[in-house]
C-alpha cells in the first residue's frame, strides 16, 4: 500500500510538475491559496468512489487510505466521495475526509449523473485541486485528475470467451471504450 501511495500522491512530481485548471496554475500539486494555509503540505485531492461498490476496489480504498498520511505522502487533504455505507470504512484516518453521497447508494443512473453533474461542483467546494478516480472512470470536465488501471480484463478480449453472457461480453467492451477515454484524458497515470 505504501508503494501506491507514492504513486498517487507524488504523481505531479513524476508525471507533470505544472499543471493548468481553468486560469490557475498548480505548481507540484500545490498553489499559492494551499501554501498560505497553515497546515498545508501539499494538494487537496479528491477521491471519486462513484463506481467502487464491491470486490477489490472497496479492499483497495480501504487500504490506501487506512494508511493515508499527509506529511509523510505530501499532501493536505483527502475528500472521499463515495455513497453513506463507506462511512465506517472511511472513518479510522482524520486525514480523511468523507463527503456522503445519497445518490451513490442508487442504481447506476443515480451514479453516473452525479460523478457527470454534482462532483465536479463538490470538488470545487471542497477546494480539491486534484480529483484521484481508482474506477477507472471520469465522465465530467473537472482536471486535472488521476486514474488507476487495475483492471485489465476490458484490454484483454482473447479471454472475454471465459464469459457465456452477452451482457458480460457487452459490458466490458463498453468499459475499454470509458476506460480508454479516461486514460487518454488523465494527467497521470497510476
Amino acid at each position: 500500500a505504501a508503494s501506491m501511495l507514492y504513486g498517487l500522491f507524488s504523481w505531479h512530481v513524476i508525471e507533470s510538475p505544472v499543471l493548468t485548471w481553468g486560469n490557475r496554475e498548480v505548481r507540484a500539486g500545490v498553489d499559492d491559496k494551499a501554501r498560505s494555509s497553515a497546515n498545508s503540505v501539499g494538494p487537496r485531492i479528491g477521491i471519486d468512489l462513484h463506481n467502487i461498490r464491491d470486490g477489490g476496489g472497496v479492499n483497495y480504498i480501504t487500504n490506501l487510505l487506512a494508511v493515508a498520511d499527509p506529511k509523510r505522502h505530501g499532501f493536505s487533504e483527502l475528500h472521499v466521495f463515495a455513497a453513506p455505507s463507506w462511512a465506517g470504512a472511511l472513518s479510522g484516518n482524520p486525514a480523511v475526509i468523507h463527503h456522503p453521497v445519497v445518490e451513490l447508494d442508487r442504481g447506476l443512473m443515480w451514479r453516473v449523473a452525479y460523478s457527470a453533474l454534482g462532483l465536479p461542483l463538490a470538488l470545487r467546494r471542497a477546494q480539491c485541486q486534484v480529483l484521484f478516480a481508482p474506477g477507472g472512470v471520469v465522465v465530467n470536465g473537472f482536471r486535472p485528475y488521476v486514474t488507476i488501471s487495475r483492471n485489465m480484463m476490458p484490454f484483454s478480449s482473447e479471454h472475454w470467451t471465459l464469459y457465456t453472457a452477452w451482457a458480460d461480453r457487452t459490458r466490458l467492451r463498453l468499459l475499454r471504450r470509458i476506460h480508454r477515454h479516461t486514460f487518454s484524458g488523465a494527467s497521470a497515470m497510476i
